[in-house]
């Protein structure tokens, strides 16, 4: 069962029902995801209801200090048992998000540290970061820029600051493709032919 704002619903219910409610949700029989205001009256008695949370920013510093959560305020940065993870939306559902098709541009820069993967692939050329530095004014305005498991670092510093991948993990068989200024997932089937 998933109750969102589970702070306004104690609050709309009043005194003696929020008590119920609290009750309630002690002896329910399935798992329970919550989401709740750090800052809520209920929350030590909700706390008490939870077996792990999810602490994601909180505004207020003596609040995120005592919850033990994150200083910067990126989007969906969390943190759980002790460590920083990056939530995101895929959908309305949790299925694996479907990849558009994206097909492949005249010219294509293939970035990896697996060259020999995209051997004989038709139509791109292949660099390390390494080398895409030293190339990067030929390919960065007429290339598409496929990122093959590349760490965002890595690409960072290959494109002299200008490519910055969002934080979150590519699907296994896609790849992230960056065409004018915009990032895009692709399957890497079509590049490999």
């Amino acid at each position: 069962m998933v109750l969102d704002d589970i702070h306004n619903t104690l609050i709309t219910a009043g005194l003696d029902g929020a008590q119920f409610l609290l009750d309630l949700l002690e002896t329910a029989p399935d798992s329970l995801l919550m989401a709740s205001d750090a800052g809520s009256k209920h929350h030590r008695a909700l706390s008490r209801l939870v077996q792990h949370d999810v602490i994601l920013y909180v505004d207020k510093v003596e609040t995120r200090t005592s919850l033990g959560g994150l200083d910067d305020a990126v989007p969906g940065r969390a943190k759980f048992r002790g460590e920083t993870l990056q939530l995101s939306r895929v959908g309305d559902s949790f299925s694996r998000p479907r990849v558009p098709r994206i097909q492949p541009g005249p010219a294509t820069a293939i970035v990896t540290r697996t060259p020999e993967q995209w051997h004989g692939a038709p139509n791109v050329e292949v660099y390390s970061p390494e080398q895409l530095v030293l190339t990067w004014r030929d390919v960065c305005d007429t290339h598409d820029i496929v990122l093959d498991e590349i760490s965002a670092m890595d690409i960072r510093q290959a494109s002299a600051g200008r490519i910055h991948p969002p934080p979150l993990p590519v699907p296994e068989g896609s790849v992230l493709l960056w065409r004018r200024g915009q990032f895009f997932l692709a399957r890497k089937a079509w590049w490999r032919g």
